[in-house]
């Protein structure tokens, strides 16, 4: 329960023992540039320095992913646990080519976190999001080693579901007043 409370997943209060933390749009936004200080740069160095076995292994990733993708449909939907574990493989798989393992470390924490928000994101859209378009598109950058384009739609994936719980917790809030 310490490790979850130090993660910012749990909180603890003195007198009733550990309570799951809320989700808010301040600490999402935290948690969003967080990723975007760590994840963005070891994407761009695992571009840099990824080999021949790193670049197959973000192939496979995603052909895991995609088949994955395929069982979801569009709409609202319950992410499942099958899903989740692709998703973050092909995700690490893109910065497994950086050559810093705390910042692989710390990029692999923030992404757990953000996996609570993902699903209610999931669970609260209103629109349609083709994540599976979105992820295609990096892979194809990751590939052709564009750096640049890459970071980019890495950043606006990222950016993708902060947009979408800030507006799911907007509904939530005018539909309560």
């Amino acid at each position: 329960m310490n490790r979850l409370s130090q993660e910012g997943l749990v909180k603890a209060d003195d007198r009733r023992g550990f309570r799951v933390a809320p989700i808010s749009s301040e600490d999402l936004a935290d948690l969003t540039h967080m990723r975007l200080m760590v994840e963005v740069p070891a994407l761009r160095l695992a571009i840099e320095h990824g080999d021949d076995a790193w670049e197959a292994a973000v192939v496979a990733a995603a052909h895991r992913l995609e088949r994955a993708e395929a069982h979801l449909g569009e709409g609202p939907q319950v992410l499942d646990e099958a899903w989740s574990q692709v998703h973050r493989d092909f995700h690490m798989s893109l910065l497994a080519g950086c050559p810093s393992k705390r910042q692989l470390a710390l990029s692999a924490s923030l992404f757990d976190q953000a996996e609570r928000y993902r699903r209610f994101s999931a669970r609260h859209r209103v629109s349609s999001r083709s994540k599976n378009r979105e992820h295609k598109r990096l892979l194809e950058a990751v590939l052709k080693r564009d750096a640049d384009t890459a970071c980019a739609l890495l950043a606006e994936h990222t950016l993708g579901t902060q947009r979408n719980v800030d507006a799911a917790l907007l509904r939530m809030r005018s539909a309560a007043n």
